[in-house]
């Protein structure tokens, strides 16, 4: 963990969840930039790691705050191997219901 990095619950690094790691700065919206805001109380300078849900992670340095984004820069970012899940349904049912 690097100096300034913002650690959550059991000594983990925080994590939140941004649509977009393409650029190279960020404007986080709604509930993450909320919990960033009043349950994390992250300062400008502190890191937080941030996904995108497609695989990328990134380390974010937060820059600045308005009304109801939170800006960041992306410091760091890395491209991870989705795992190819499969998901098996099976049922005892038949019958008009099951159809």
């Amino acid at each position: 963990m690097s100096a300034g990095e913002r650690v959550g619950h059991a000594g983990a690094p925080s994590r939140i969840v941004v649509d977009d790691l393409g650029g190279a700065h960020v404007a986080i919206q709604g509930s993450e930039a909320d919990h960033l805001r009043k349950a994390l109380r992250v300062r400008p300078g502190e890191h937080v790691t941030a996904t995108d849900g497609r695989g990328t992670r990134a380390t974010l340095e937060i820059t600045g705050f308005h009304k109801h984004i939170v800006e960041a820069r992306v410091i760091a970012r890395r491209q991870e191997a989705m795992p190819r899940t499969r998901l098996w349904l099976a049922t005892a049912a038949d019958g008009p219901r099951f159809d």
